[in-house]
């Protein structure tokens, strides 16, 4: 099987997987040019054309400036040309040359100018790698990483794994919150604390219900409404600064740790962490996001792409953060029974074991509402955005009349 590669353009577009035969075509075209990148899988680190010999060699010559008098403007390069130009016509007129044999007055005017345009390469080269700066390339490696590490398909998987797992944490949760409250009521002899403790669970498998049927919604709409980029380099800065914020989150735990001493503060810095790293992901691969490339690229618009793809991260987050909050919720409520069994029901320490049980209901109320707000945020602001996008290309549509009056008159009115 012939190796596939991938190409990127230097305007950003992106190609494949196509054959080497493909990628040559592209270089010697014109539609993969110089300082365009191609790479031989997905994951791994994009190459510059003008570094690779083989393609470098398929790039075609630049053409010739000439000026009014048909001269160009490389001396060196005019020279050689016309020394070829002078020394062949000479060299026919004087001699005639057998087929298939070279003529030696010409080949070094060839030679030079070749030499001349190999010189002219390594100068463009070299004033390129200057351009690019240092700090650049360290970051795009570190995009790079991000990238092996969550692709599309582990993001996809890793939503649908956590919403799984956060559907039997929430039960987990309504039966211990079942079990609290039928305690609770019985060892304070109340019967609304029994009703209380029924009313409990019913809410928190309701919260459930609604949460899957507004993650799937969220999917839907996802589908339903998409969306074109012309550039994948904002979004690659957006990444980089979850991905940046998601280290300063880490490193302000763990000097959290350090000072207090709880490990609640270092596995919420590190949970935060992870949730940001994962939502970097989706502006790395925009089709989690519903989106595609082909975007005018006009200012409106792309600010009108810019936005929907912040909703449109939350709404593929949601997923994810409702297994993550009904998750924690529920091991919070289950260890804090626990807790609370162990160091008596009335006991001083099972003050704050009632208060982590009340706050890790809490917390499974959060995870059931995030996927139902993700949702409306969506919808109702994109209202918005669509108006936004119809008055820019209805703007784009209209053109003001041609006027009729020829310069130097007047019309009367």
């Amino acid at each position: 099987m012939a190796s596939q590669y991938f190409a990127r353009t230097e305007q950003g577009f992106e190609t494949g997987p196509i054959s080497s035969d493909r990628i040559l075509e592209m270089v010697r075209s014109g539609a993969l040019g110089e300082n365009g990148h191609v790479r031989s899988e997905p994951g791994s680190a994009w190459i510059r054309v003008g570094s690779i010999p083989k393609l470098k060699a398929a790039i075609p010559a630049p053409a010739v400036v000439m000026d009014d008098f048909g001269m160009d403007s490389a001396d060196d390069l005019g020279e050689a040309k016309e020394t070829i130009e002078n020394s062949s016509s000479s060299h026919s007129a004087s001699k005639p040359r057998s087929p298939g044999r070279p003529d030696p007055s010409s080949e070094r005017p060839r030679a030079k100018v070749a030499k001349t345009m190999a010189l002219e390469r390594e100068e463009a080269d070299l004033n390129q790698e200057i351009q690019e700066p240092m700090a650049a390339t360290w970051f795009d490696k570190l995009l790079d990483v991000v990238r092996n590490l969550m692709t599309a398909s582990k993001f996809e998987g890793l939503a649908q794994g956590l919403t799984l797992k956060g559907h039997v944490a929430l039960m987990l949760g309504a039966a211990v919150a079942l079990v609290y409250s039928v305690v609770n009521a019985v060892k304070m002899d109340s019967l609304s604390g029994f009703a209380i403790a029924l009313a409990v669970p019913v809410g928190v498998l309701a919260g459930q219900y609604v949460a899957a049927k507004f993650i799937n919604a969220g999917r839907a709409v996802l589908s339903q409404t998409p969306g074109r980029y012309r550039s994948k380099d904002v979004f690659s800065v957006i990444s980089l600064c979850y991905i940046l914020l998601a280290a300063a989150a880490l490193a302000v735990s763990i000097w959290g740790f350090i000072q207090v001493e709880q490990l609640a503060a270092l596995a919420i810095g590190i949970a935060v962490s992870l949730a940001l790293v994962i939502t970097s992901t989706c502006f790395l691969y925009p089709s989690v996001l519903g989106l595609s490339a082909g975007g005018s690229g006009r200012a409106g618009a792309e600010g009108v792409s810019l936005i929907g793809a912040v909703l449109r991260s939350f709404v593929a987050m949601s997923p994810i953060l409702y297994g993550t909050f009904t998750i924690c919720g529920g091991g919070l409520v289950s260890y804090s029974l626990v807790r609370l069994v162990m160091a008596g029901w009335t006991s001083p320490e099972g003050f704050y074991y009632h208060a982590a049980i009340l706050s890790g209901m809490g917390v499974l109320a959060i995870g059931c509402a995030i996927p139902l707000v993700a949702y409306f945020l969506f919808v109702l602001l994109f209202l918005q955005l669509d108006a936004i996008s119809a008055v820019f290309e209805i703007a784009e549509n209209t053109t003001p009349p041609k006027s009729t009056t020829q310069p130097g008159t007047e019309v009367d009115n």
